[in-house]
């Protein structure tokens, strides 16, 4: 078990750091060589759940520093870069993973309650979803101001349309390069006018009122528990529309996104054990190779702390690697250098159609930062797909 642990932990700092790997990716090899595999169910289950506990702690390191977002951090790239065009990147980071632990921890305290209380939150809400999703949508679209809801409107469809044709496809990976064009290449591209990037803060401390912190720490657990329960919504809807209501700032922002991380995968367990439903990739790779009851749940939630514990400090270290690198160069230098990578990988993980992918994905993507209006209505992609399901 100490074996499965170390070594989950290493991959999750492998999947956590490298743009485009995702614990999916890992999860989904081990179930194509299950059969070559000789470790009992629950050595796998103890990988495959510190994996993926510590992938959401260093996921934050290629979003703030490289602008290369998955789908749980998506929405943390504009105001992690504004922290790191003004040379405080280690203090973005140490905010998320802020968090990350606090939130957590109150998860795993919570734990009992979110077994007691998924049940019945589903059956209650569940016949809702077709109404209740589309209402969501228009609820945050109609926060623009006068003609940028048009724009937003816009950004919605066609990324939604976008992302109906490209996950209908057979490409390898489909939402590494649809949404690194969206949320990453189209940031870059626009932030190549800034030739030089500040050096990154030494210091490493957060400044953020505690009132902040405690209303982040308070919606992150909210929103990342209940976020399980709707179909195909991400943590990255859970920050945006929780923050419609919190209305916090860029640091308060930050702890949310860490937080909701932090508490999506430990809740995403719950939903297994109480209405069978594995909310990701890795999850359901768990779950065929073990059948995890309340006993092993109790299990996987000391997992989590301890994967978390050592996740946040890794999470630290390698913040301070990270800017060391980015103080070297130039910023136009790290922009192309990063897009290069991200072509080069993106060629490597989904082929010559992944290429198309995002660069239609970078076009649609920076309609939102040239219009005014808010990048989060790209999350159409993912949320119109789910909308065709349920309807």
């Amino acid at each position: 078990m100490i074996t499965a642990l170390i070594l989950g932990i290493i991959a999750g700092i492998f999947t956590g750091i490298v743009p485009g790997i995702h614990i999916n990716l890992v999860a989904g090899v081990l179930i194509g060589i299950s059969a070559w595999i000789t470790a009992s169910p629950l050595s796998i289950g103890t990988f495959i759940f510190s994996m993926g506990i510590t992938h959401t702690f260093l996921d934050s390191l290629p979003s703030v520093f490289l602008g290369a977002p998955n789908d749980d951090t998506v929405l943390a790239v504009l105001p992690a870069h504004k922290y790191v065009l003004r040379g405080r990147g280690r203090e973005a980071i140490l905010l998320m993973t802020i968090g990350s632990l606090l939130c957590l921890i109150i998860a795993v305290i919570a734990l009992p309650l979110l077994v007691k209380a998924f049940p019945f939150l589903y059956k209650s809400l569940s016949p809702s979803f077709p109404v209740l999703i589309p209402l969501i949508i228009l609820f945050l679209i109609f926060r623009e101001v006068s003609w940028r809801r048009l724009w937003g409107f816009a950004v919605f469809i066609s990324s939604g349309i976008f992302g109906l044709i490209v996950l209908d496809t057979t490409i390898n990976q489909p939402l590494f390069p649809m949404l690194t064009g969206l949320f990453g290449m189209s940031g870059l591209l626009l932030s190549l006018k800034q030739s030089i990037i500040p050096s990154q803060s030494k210091a490493n401390y957060a400044f953020i009122e505690r009132k902040e912190i405690m209303k982040a720490v308070g919606t992150g657990i909210i929103g990342g528990s209940a976020i399980t329960l709707f179909p195909g919504m991400s943590p990255a809807h859970a920050a945006l529309l929780v923050n419609s209501i919190a209305k916090l700032k860029d640091a308060g922002y930050l702890v949310l996104v860490g937080g909701i991380n932090g508490v999506d995968f430990l809740a995403s367990l719950v939903t297994l054990v109480t209405l069978s439903r594995a909310r990701n990739g890795a999850l359901e790779a768990l779950s065929t190779f073990l059948k995890v009851n309340t006993t092993e749940m109790i299990y996987f939630a000391g997992i989590a702390l301890f994967a978390g514990g050592i996740a946040t400090i890794l999470t630290l270290i390698f913040s301070r690697v990270f800017a060391l690198m980015m103080n070297k160069v130039n910023y136009f230098a790290v922009s192309i250098g990063v897009i290069s990578f991200i072509i080069v990988l993106c060629a490597v993980v989904s082929g010559f159609q992944g290429l198309i992918v995002m660069a239609v994905g970078t076009a649609i993507g920076m309609i939102a930062p040239l219009t005014g209006c808010s990048r989060s209505h790209a999350m159409g992609c993912l949320l119109v797909p789910v909308l065709t399901y349920l309807w």
